[in-house]
C-alpha cells in the first residue's frame, strides 16, 4: 500500500497497519486502545483498500495530497466522464512536467478527482482512465 501512495505523494499520511488482506489508517490514540486489547481487530481506523486495489477514502486522501496534478477542461472532462481515455490536447494545465507514471486529475467545471495512468509515446501523451471519484 505504500508503494501505491508513493506514486501520488511522498507525505507520510500517518500511521497505517495491515489487518488480514486489507489497510487501514489508524490515529495514534486508535493504536494505543488496540494495544491494549489481546485481541486481533477484524478493522480499524479508515479503510485503504487492498494491495494496488485503493478504496475511494484513500483516493480522496491523495486527491488532497498529491503533488502530481493535471487540470483537463470541458471536452476531456466530458470524454473521461464517459470512459475514455484523454489525448494530450485535452490538458489545460499540469502542476509538473509531463512525466509517465500515476496522477490525480482535476476538472474546472465540476468537483472530481480522478486518478490515471500519464503514459508518453514518440511525443504524444495520453491518460488512461483506472478509477474516479466525484464529490
Amino acid at each position: 500500500m505504500k508503494e501505491f501512495i508513493q506514486k501520488f505523494t511522498d507525505e507520510e499520511l500517518g500511521k497505517i497497519i495491515k489487518i488480514h488482506k486489507s489497510y487501514y489508517l489508524v490515529s495514534e490514540e486508535l493504536n494505543e486502545i488496540m494495544a491494549k486489547i489481546n485481541e486481533e481487530p477484524q478493522a480499524a481506523g479508515v479503510y485503504l483498500g487492498e494491495d494496488e486495489k485503493p478504496s475511494l477514502a484513500l483516493l480522496e486522501i491523495l486527491s488532497k495530497r498529491s503533488d502530481r496534478k493535471i487540470f483537463i477542461g470541458e471536452k476531456g472532462e466530458f470524454l473521461f466522464l464517459c470512459g475514455r481515455d484523454l489525448m494530450g490536447k485535452s490538458i489545460k494545465k499540469s502542476t509538473q512536467p509531463f512525466i509517465t507514471g500515476y496522477t490525480s486529475l482535476r476538472s474546472n467545471s465540476i468537483t472530481a478527482f480522478f486518478h490515471g495512468l500519464l503514459a508518453s509515446n514518440r511525443g504524444r501523451i495520453w491518460i488512461k482512465r483506472f478509477l474516479g471519484l466525484f464529490s
